[in-house]
């Protein structure tokens, strides 16, 4: 059973990563949420919540490094994906929105500067475009709106998703000096994706490419002009953080690094249709978030996740 492109496991990533986001979400609409008060509209300890999350998940090995306190040019994290040698590249834009309570019609987007007058998020909507080729490029709003308001479009428990090739077809674009306001994202699609959604599309192999890094302790990806971006992707912690904080010292224009490790997703389930049992590799037992709450979470998602495929696989 390959991994990438295979329902069954697509289906239970897609699974781990859309509970971490709808817990994320929850603290978002609380009135007392930390991150309103303090993170103004920073969204890179969302990222980290989420990382949290699903690191809580003992079958999944992630890494999260934050490298600027300040906003970005044209994506907000990177997000690598691994199992073995082979990985997905993810790149998002992620915009919390306070529309709790504002008139619609009321801008959150901003100039690029004093001297250039032109919207900020349309300039990062064009500069995602020459990235399509060799990852998975998206857009994530995440509404303060209490649970069923504006929805649809909104996704309605967790972050609201679109590709950036469709965000692309905005009037807006077309239109660079005009800043964005609520309605036009409102505007924007009929009914925006889940993190479920996105995910599982990566996953599946139905957006992004799949990178062969055999014997590479980093990956170059090049976007449509040419500049290169060259993504540490070590196999063991030596040295780790030090030559991930020098590529987002170098890569200015990212935020957050988030990176995956997925071997052990597969481990657990390749012989499930036969046996029906989770396989537990000895490096998970191990582990300290290893227990029977998180064991028994993961087996309820697997579960699920198999009784949507099971015919399929």
């Amino acid at each position: 059973m390959a991994f990438f492109g295979n329902i069954f496991t697509a289906e239970i990533i897609a699974r781990i990563f859309y509970n971490a986001d709808k817990k994320v979400r929850q603290e978002i609409i609380n009135d007392q949420d930390i991150l309103e008060t303090n993170e103004r509209d920073r969204i890179s300890a969302l990222c980290t919540r989420i990382r949290d999350k699903v690191s809580s998940n003992p079958f999944i090995r992630s890494v999260s490094v934050q490298a600027h306190a300040r906003d970005t040019t044209q994506r907000d994290a990177l997000f690598v994906f691994r199992y073995g040698n082979e990985i997905k590249i993810g790149l998002v834009e992620a915009k919390l929105l306070r529309i709790r309570n504002s008139k619609l019609n009321k801008s959150w987007d901003w100039e690029i500067s004093k001297t250039d007058k032109n919207s900020h998020f349309t300039k990062q909507v064009i500069n995602q475009q020459n990235w399509l080729n060799q990852a998975a490029v998206w857009e994530m709003f995440i509404p303060n709106c209490p649970i069923g308001i504006h929805t649809p479009p909104f996704e309605k428990y967790g972050s609201s998703n679109i590709w950036a090739d469709e965000t692309y077809k905005s009037s807006k674009i077309s239109n660079p000096s005009e800043l964005w306001t609520y309605q036009d994202v409102l505007d924007l699609k009929e009914e925006y994706l889940s993190l479920y959604d996105i995910i599982k599309a990566i996953m599946k192999c139905q957006k992004g490419i799949v990178h062969d890094v055999t014997g590479k302790s980093e990956i170059i990806i090049q976007n449509d002009n040419g500049t290169p971006m060259n993504i540490p992707i070590p196999r063991n912690n030596v040295d780790y953080f030090r030559r991930i904080r020098d590529f987002l010292s170098e890569s200015k224009n990212i935020e957050s690094y988030n990176y995956y490790r997925l071997d052990d997703v597969f481990e657990s389930v390749k012989d499930y249709k036969e046996i029906k049992e989770l396989f537990i590799p000895s490096g998970v037992r191990n582990k300290r978030s290893f227990n029977d709450e998180s064991l028994s979470e993961y087996l309820g998602i697997v579960n699920d996740s198999f009784e949507v495929v099971k015919n399929d696989i």
